[in-house]
């Protein structure tokens, strides 16, 4: 069903055409059309198009050069405004778009890193010369994201954006400009896959509430963050502040309530002879975290925290070491590399150790840290 026309045709200079085309896919669900006035002799023109349920995956030529994703499902509706200049360039400005029932995986990879069943996107503007692409808003909801962070410290999640010398360098590829200055999810869910330490760590996130500002690939980028959520079964994190993708890095406010203890056990007891085996915490403060390859993570935190319900073994014997019902710890200051940890003050409610005396006269309290 193509459809074309044209009024006031020319060959004069200076004067232009009006040309409409509109046509639909084979299969009848995918359909385009577009008005431009046209300069032929030039050649120009300027103008306004339509996409109606185009799939995706077809459009890949279009986006292959930026996006290293296979499209396993994923429909898109798209309106915009576009010139083509007398130099050739086409532009591409106020488009407003929507995506359904988006599914992105890793080129061969079956396993999807994305799936999101609405996303909406205003403010498109669109520079094929100059190989830039601007965002204003971005919405999504229900949202299914797989984070997962490789044995060797880097993230899968940041190979889903090709690199360039205009974007952090790989050669021979032109270089694509991405930036999206607003991207909020809400009523959404992350998964969480941490490889480094053994075992790996796996964390649930749900009902995330996530706004993202000035994001972008261009190196060095750090775009802000606003994230609300609930951790596992009862916990709550809250934390706003600047990020990094690649290399990760983080830095900000957070504040955590009901997080359960047993799930930091792979960080934790590789460096104690103590096993965790109940607790929760709850802190505010300032947090900043620096994920470097082949190296150790740096973080450091100043703040309050309070530790409650804990239970430990000692690991030697297997035999009760320590628990309580409170420990607060007031202007804590923390850091990884090198290791050091300050407290102004520490509060402690119904505690309770078991102390050992070797036979060598040293106590277990002693040989805590491996």
């Amino acid at each position: 069903d193509v459809a074309a026309g044209g009024t006031h045709p020319s060959t004069k200079p200076g004067e232009k055409a009006h040309v409409s085309v509109a046509f639909v896919s084979d299969d009848r669900i995918a359909s385009f059309k577009a008005e431009a006035d046209v300069e032929p002799t030039v050649p120009a023109a300027t103008g306004t198009f339509e996409l109606g349920k185009f799939s995706l995956a077809l459009l890949l030529p279009f986006y292959r050069d930026a996006l290293a994703v296979d499209v396993q499902k994923g429909s898109l509706d798209l309106a915009a405004q576009f010139a083509l200049g007398a130099d050739g360039n086409v532009t591409m400005s106020q488009g407003v778009a929507s995506v359904r029932e988006l599914t992105l995986a890793l080129p061969g990879n079956r396993n999807p890193l994305w799936r999101m069943p609405a996303l909406a996107v205003g403010g498109i503007d669109v520079d094929l010369g100059a190989r830039k692409v601007t965002l204003a808003e971005m919405q999504g909801r229900d949202v299914r994201l797989r984070v997962v962070r490789e044995r060797d410290g880097t993230l899968e999640l940041a190979r889903i954006v090709k690199k360039t010398e205009r974007t952090g360098a790989a050669h021979g590829e032109a270089g694509w400009s991405i930036r999206a200055k607003r991207v909020a999810f809400e009523r959404s869910a992350i998964d969480i896959e941490d490889r480094v330490p053994e075992p790996s760590v796996k964390l649930a996130l749900r009902n995330v509430s996530a706004t993202i500002t000035d994001w972008s690939n261009a190196p060095g980028a750090r775009p802000g963050l606003a994230l609300r959520t609930q951790v596992g079964e009862g916990g709550r994190l809250a934390f706003t502040g600047p990020f990094a993708i690649d290399p990760l890095s983080i830095a900000g406010r957070l504040d955590v309530s009901g997080l359960a203890l047993v799930m930091a056990r792979p960080y934790v007891e590789p460096h104690v002879n103590v096993v965790l085996t109940g607790g929760t915490l709850a802190a505010k403060g300032d947090l900043a975290v620096a994920v470097v390859e082949n190296a150790p993570v740096r973080a450091t935190w100043k703040g309050d925290a309070v530790v409650a319900d804990v239970a430990s073994l000692d690991r030697p014997t297997s035999s009760d070491l320590a628990r309580w019902k409170s420990l607060a710890l007031d202007g804590l200051d923390v850091a990884t590399e090198p290791f050091r940890v300050a407290v102004n003050r520490i509060g402690v409610e119904d505690f309770y150790t078991r102390v050992i005396v070797y036979q060598d006269g040293s106590l277990n309290l002693t040989r805590l840290l491996t």
